[in-house]
């Protein structure tokens, strides 16, 4: 199936909202809803020739915080930002150099809790093709732009199971190229896929 801009907006807007698999909160369920710090991502979505990619970013390897990692663009909730939207497109630019004005946001997910005590809301947009990327090099390594086809496409998010503490936990994660995308950014991936109905959620 090609997943075009109006289809992708289309399946977001008819869908009904899920929530992230239990086993991914589990080990979080004991600590208060004020323990969490309000933070935002952004889903980039890009229309290119060979169809839809998302934004991603590799986190630079001497951060205090999931060095390395694969992750969204954005960040903890300033008390200057006007909301968790206005959080996203800030941390975008701070981190990436894509200009809010560049940037058309269409909706969210619902807020995922993280071990590191945030409670990040992905934000939806669309980023204009035409953009110009200035990489902050203190926060990012490298920018990933990996095909929706490739994100969304059934089986292709990986699932397992550890118990910790006798509590079991579920992970999420997909490779592309050299990478493997896993943690938080696979949760929120597997939320999207849910939500935009291209996966079945008795399979995971």
């Amino acid at each position: 199936m090609t997943i075009t801009r109006q289809k992708l907006m289309t399946h977001f807007s008819l869908s009904p909202q899920r929530y992230y698999h239990p086993q991914s909160l589990g080990r979080l369920a004991s600590l208060p809803t004020e323990a969490f710090r309000p933070a935002a991502v952004l889903i980039g979505f890009i229309e290119r020739p060979t169809g839809i990619s998302v934004i991603l970013t590799k986190r630079s390897e001497h951060l205090r915080h999931h060095p390395g990692q694969i992750s969204f663009p954005g960040g903890k909730q300033d008390p200057t930002d006007a909301s968790l939207t206005d959080t996203a497109l800030r941390e975008t630019e701070e981190e990436i150099g894509i200009s809010r004005e560049l940037i058309t946001t269409f909706g969210t997910l619902p807020p995922l809790p993280t071990i590191s005590q945030f409670n990040v809301t992905p934000i939806l947009a669309f980023i204009d093709p035409n953009h110009q990327l200035l990489i902050n090099r203190d926060e990012v390594a490298e920018v990933v732009e990996v095909p929706v086809a490739k994100l969304l496409k059934p089986g292709a998010l990986k699932t397992t199971t550890f118990t910790l503490k006798n509590t079991h936990h579920r992970l999420f994660g997909i490779s592309y190229k050299n990478h493997f995308i896993w943690g938080v950014t696979g949760q929120i991936l597997h939320n999207l896929a849910l939500h935009l109905s291209f996966i079945d959620e008795r399979n995971t």
